[in-house]
């Protein structure tokens, strides 16, 4: 878990920076900050979000549907979706990156709020 939130955070880091030196450089200073610390984070938090709330489940119907419909191998079985439905949730690991997400993304609004204030403030 530690290593999936460190990876995050260095990813955000990069994007911050590229945010900042090359899409928003023409802005004034704390501008650049709070858009640049914006726009990771509530792209990370809306990402998180459907991670948290297992929202992923809801795109599984939609495969489901789509194998059934155009793969010839699905289109021959005379499976049902809650077969499908325990053979994905067999296969699939539990991993635990949603909270760490999470609270990264909050983290970068919290800044990128910072930031907006103390420009709102000059």
């Amino acid at each position: 878990m530690f290593r999936e939130a460190l990876t995050a955070v260095l990813f955000m880091g990069v994007f911050i920076f590229f945010l900042y030196t090359g899409v928003f450089e023409n802005d004034p200073r704390y501008v650049r900050l709070s858009n640049a610390f914006f726009l990771p984070g509530i792209i990370l938090f809306f990402i998180s979000i459907v991670v948290v709330t297992n929202a992923s489940n809801v795109f599984m119907s939609v495969t489901f549907t789509f194998k059934k419909i155009f793969s010839r191998r699905y289109r021959d079985q005379r499976s049902t979706y809650f077969d499908y439905v325990q053979a994905r949730r067999q296969k699939k690991k539990r991993r635990y990156i949603g909270v760490p997400s999470l609270l990264i993304s909050l983290a970068l609004l919290v800044v990128a709020g910072i930031f907006a204030y103390m420009n709102h403030m000059q």
